[in-house]
């Protein structure tokens, strides 16, 4: 390579990397220059290296994920050791991941064909598409990596084949498996390069390479994949093969449609070239689809010794490129991912289509050759005036945005607000990224950081940030309590909570009731078996209204209602409800009218949101009673409205004791020797303060992040097991449990019960048959085989 073309290298480096830097001062407090785009999984890189750094962790992976490993994440730690953490030091990991790919590629360019080839690609990534230009600043997990250690594999695989003499080949091939290893650690979109290279290596060195291969860079890529196998090797809940998220030949047919027509259309922006002109979309679809039938046209022999001779000695160095593609297609077409419209799963094409142009050229004659740089350069500049247009558009909205998140946060020190709920808008965690973790945000659910998670599970003050579409007013109103409200932009601040009155709430025998259902008239026993094997549905997706109607067969005054379902019902719920009741069964009153259902609920001192489950509930003003009609007015779209159990309550009055005894509770369950304890959501998250006891707690309807399932409520009997139950609850288990003939000893402090196992040995062996019992928070229901077997096999039982 002469000093011009060096040069030129330069300049092209600095102008791609000049490109991103002014992209970065037209959004500078927001993650990306794209309004759309902004999420809030993209501080979740920035906390890790935040924690990395201030509190000395190691995560194995992007939090709540078990992929996409955390090497970015270091990354961007050491960037912050070395220039602080600020609006612009957020993006220089990915930016230098970037440069990375453009200094790689522009090598490969080099080695395969030459430096005129590697120019032209680096002209491709200085005017790159959209989405990859906003990847190559975006603080996101996986995605810039992909392309750089699989261009580095590429290289490495080169350099392998091409290397003679034990020393020169033990290096490649072992470099070959650390990086192979390491990137498949960092991202799974590496599963495209690793199994072009593998192929490619195996085709061009024979038994040479698979010799060396499997004695040299598959046990070194087990090294370079450590964290990733350690992980799943040591984690009880993960699965592997899990991971391929739904390969299948199946999607073969509609696959290949998408992606030769609209996928691919989509990675390189095509559809934005067609709001500038119809025409550039056209155009940008030629000259793409051109350079990949020169690519291949060029290499046709390549193919022909592939497909047809049994020697593949002469398969060229370029058509590993070739092989990256095909095995690209083949690959994603039968996934399920090809249907998520995602463009950044396309990034292993970033490696593939700049050599495809530059090959275009360098293969043209003549005044073909000086027509294909022009047409080349043409679209060069309509890539650079569509993001140009695309940053001018979106930049200022994604600014904004940052700007709000800031603003919300003024405002919430303002109002002395350290801990707060809040949904995937806003997100937890760009509230504790922005502050600085001074304030302690939590999703409701799926909260990808447990940790915080479990400081708000304990915190009984803890505030709620929703967005005007979570009715958390009127659902307080039906579970009973109060808070204040707050106005704070698009948000409403819920914050100061006051439970409903404490009340002694005595069930209502269930022997007692009869159930029906409209539009079918029929007895649902079902809902009173205390069987969670067994459940009511309405009749079908097609109906706009249903009905449970409750006989008492007496009148009481009622005070509690709740509705349980299994955890893979929860979404078979009404969007709205009305509650009625009735003395005569002719008229009635109306407690409830188009009242919207949601998962908030009480338990101790305090509001919890349903995170994996369905529990309905509805405090009424004392109420005498003979009949009660709950109606389904609003269904979910093609879902059933699906009841579990039904649990009526009878109003007795103050409740006599409304303390929370919690070091009585210690002491007593210290004092007992339990290992293990079933409790609520509030005594749970007390009983954990202090993380150096051996106890266990098992909460009813949490999960603990994004892909981690919980401990099963399926109860696993034993000597050290424990139940805390509220007053209210205590009879109806203690009835269960005279019923099923469990032996349990009972404690009482405050409006608390604890409970332990006696005479375990005379027990055990018929509690720990196949027949079992579901956890429920407030009690337990029979649980039967069918269900049993369906936990095991989706790894939801306890473990050891």
């Amino acid at each position: 390579m002469d000093r011009l073309q060096r040069r030129l290298a330069i300049l092209l480096v600095l102008a791609a990397i000049g490109m991103r830097l002014w992209l970065m001062a037209q959004a500078p407090q927001a993650f990306c220059f794209s309004r759309e785009h902004v999420h809030p999984d993209q501080a979740v890189i920035l906390l890790m290296a935040k924690h990395i750094l201030e509190q000395g962790e190691f995560p194995l992976f992007y939090y709540g994920q078990n992929w996409f490993g955390s090497l970015e994440a270091f990354i961007h730690a050491v960037f912050f050791l070395l220039f602080g953490l600020n609006s612009w030091t957020i993006h220089l990991a990915p930016l230098s991941l970037f440069t990375g790919f453009c200094l790689s590629l522009f090598v490969l360019a080099k080695k395969i064909f030459n430096p005129a080839v590697g120019l032209l690609a680096l002209a491709w990534c200085a005017l790159s598409p959209v989405r990859f230009s906003e990847y190559s600043l975006m603080p996101h997990g996986g995605y810039m990596a992909a392309p750089l250690l699989g261009t580095i594999l590429l290289l490495l695989a080169l350099e392998s084949v091409r290397s003679t003499g034990f020393r020169s080949r033990l290096l490649s091939y072992g470099s070959l498996g650390i990086i192979g290893g390491l990137g498949w650690w960092t991202t799974p979109l590496m599963i495209y390069y690793l199994l072009a290279v593998a192929l490619w290596v195996l085709l061009k060195d024979r038994f040479q390479g698979a010799l060396w291969g499997f004695t040299v860079t598959i046990p070194l890529f087990f090294l370079g994949a450590l964290p990733f196998f350690l992980y799943y090797g040591l984690d009880p809940q993960s699965q592997v093969l899990g991971m391929g998220a739904g390969y299948s030949l199946e999607n073969v047919l509609q696959g290949l449609d998408l992606f030769v027509f609209q996928r691919i259309h989509y990675f390189l922006d095509l559809h934005l070239w067609g709001d500038l002109h119809p025409g550039f979309l056209i155009y940008g679809a030629v000259i793409y689809l051109t350079g990949t039938l020169v690519f291949f046209w060029t290499f046709r022999g390549d193919l022909y010794h592939l497909f047809r001779r049994r020697t593949w000695s002469q398969i060229s160095s370029a058509f590993l490129l070739g092989l990256l593609f095909f095995v690209f297609a083949a690959v994603l077409i039968s996934s399920s991912h090809i249907q998520r419209n995602s463009p950044q799963y396309f990034f292993p094409l970033a490696t593939f289509y700049p050599h495809v142009l530059g090959l275009s050229v360098l293969r043209s004659r003549g005044a073909l050759r000086v027509g294909a740089a022009v047409l080349l350069v043409l679209l060069f500049l309509i890539q650079g005036v569509v993001t140009w247009q695309w940053v001018g558009r979106q930049a200022p909205l994604a600014e904004a945005r940052a700007r709000e998140y800031l603003e919300i946060i003024s405002q919430l020190r303002q109002r002395q607000v350290r801990h707060v709920y809040t949904g995937t808008d806003p997100g937890s965690e760009i509230i504790n990224f922005y502050s600085g973790e001074g304030i302690i945000s939590s999703r409701t659910m799926m909260e990808r950081y447990p940790p915080y998670e479990e400081i708000l599970e304990r915190e009984p003050g803890a505030a709620h940030l929703n967005t005007p579409d979570q009715p958390l007013e009127p659902t307080l109103r039906i579970i009973g309590g109060e808070s204040t409200v707050e106005d704070l932009g698009r948000y409403r601040l819920f914050q100061n909570f006051r439970p409903p009155p404490d009340r002694e709430y005595s069930e209502i025998p269930r022997d007692r009731l009869t159930v029906t259902a409209s539009p079918a008239p029929q007895e649902v026993p079902r809902v009173l078996d205390r069987n969670l094997d067994t459940y009511w549905s309405h009749p079908g997706p097609g109906e706009e209204w249903a009905a449970l109607t409750i006989d008492l067969r007496g009148v009481y005054t009622l005070g509690l209602i709740r509705i349980q379902n299994r955890p893979a019902q929860h979404g078979n719920y009404p969007l709205r409800f009305r509650l009625e009741t009735s003395l005569d069964g002719r008229s009635w009153k109306v407690v409830h009218s188009e009242a919207p259902m949601d998962f908030y609920y009480w338990d101790g001192p305090r509001l919890y949101y349903w995170e994996l489950g369905y529990r309905w509930e509805c405090r009424l003003p004392a109420r005498t009673a003979r009949f009660i009609r709950i109606s389904a007015v609003n269904l979910r779209p093609g879902l059933p409205w699906t009841v579990g159990e039904v649990f009526l309550f009878e109003d007795r009055g103050p409740l006599l004791s409304a303390e929370y005894p919690l070091d009585q509770l210690r002491q007593q369950i210290k004092a007992w020797g339990l290992r293990k304890v079933y409790a609520g959501r509030w005594i749970s998250a007390q009983l954990r303060r202090h993380p150096g006891r051996r106890l266990r707690t098992i909460r009813p309807f949490t999960e603990p992040a994004l892909t981690r399932w919980p401990p099963s409520r399926v109860v696993e009997w034993g000597p050290d097991l424990g139940f805390v139950l509220e007053t209210r609850d205590q009879p109806a288990f203690e009835e269960f449990l005279q019923r099923e003939g469990i032996a349990l000893q009972k404690e009482t402090m405050g409006r608390l019960g604890v409970y332990r196992m006696i005479h375990w040995e005379a027990q055990k062996d018929r509690l720990a048959g196949h027949h079992s019992w579901w956890w429920t928070g407030y009690g337990v229901l029979t649980v039967g085989p069918q269900v049993r077997e369906e936990y095991r096999r989706r790894g939801l039982l306890e473990w050891s």
